[in-house]
């Protein structure tokens, strides 16, 4: 007579999976977590010709001692190449802290660049690596934070500078009528710049109406 085979081991061969083997552990390297200043992802504004860059690398505290190195990749504006400022270690190398009471602890370590030149205008991203022997990384694939933007407001408009719209603009078109403005901002001008556009059409239907206006050239030329 054939034994019956057990129905639980029957059950479970059929219709339970195998399990899977447990995810390989998340490497320490992982927790790395960077923060610039001026911040990165957004545009931000100065009023001086320079900036000197800040940043924190925030790490496990046992890899505090290892040897991180920041580099800023920053670009200028009209296309210019990018090229790299090395950041410096700060005075405050370590501060620890811990988030909660399940949480690791973390230190942080702060990195300065040196003053770097802005004419109007600068782009600029960050890589960074644990030490000489380990290969760059860069924030954006690390982080996904996108390039950083400032624009330098350090030419000051001088007093007997012009008002008027047509100064600036060339051939400034006729049919528009422009009003200065005052500003909130510092040495900075504002205009509204107004044009006539023709009522919708009635029959058949609505039918919305536009205009190609022509504004005028900036400056009396465009910028290659």
């Amino acid at each position: 007579m054939t034994a019956l085979p057990n129905p639980e081991t029957v059950f479970q061969a059929v219709f339970i999976p195998k399990q899977r083997p447990a995810p390989a552990e998340v490497s320490a390297e992982m927790t790395v977590f960077i923060a610039t200043y001026p911040p990165l992802g957004q545009i931000s504004h100065t009023q001086s010709s320079d900036v000197v860059f800040t940043a924190v690398l925030e790490i496990p505290q046992n890899l505090a001692a290892e040897p991180w190195q920041i580099v800023l990749w920053h670009s200028g504006n009209d296309g210019e190449e990018w090229a790299e400022a090395v950041f410096n270690p700060g005075e405050h190398r370590v501060q620890s802290r811990i988030l909660n009471e399940n949480s690791e602890v973390l230190g942080r370590l702060h990195f300065t660049t040196s003053a770097l030149p802005v004419d109007s205008s600068m782009s600029f991203t960050v890589k960074f690596r644990q030490g000489p022997n380990h290969p760059w990384r860069w924030i954006r694939e690390e982080m996904g934070l996108g390039d950083g933007m400032i624009v330098s407001n350090s030419v000051p408009i001088e007093e007997g500078d012009s008002e008027d719209l047509p100064d600036l603009i060339q051939n400034l078109n006729p049919s528009l009528s422009w009003k200065s403005h005052p500003s909130q901002c510092p040495n900075t001008r504002l205009w509204s710049v107004d044009a006539n556009v023709d009522a919708a059409k009635d029959s058949p239907g609505e039918r919305s109406t536009f205009a190609n206006l022509p504004l005028g050239v900036p400056w009396g030329s465009f910028r290659k």
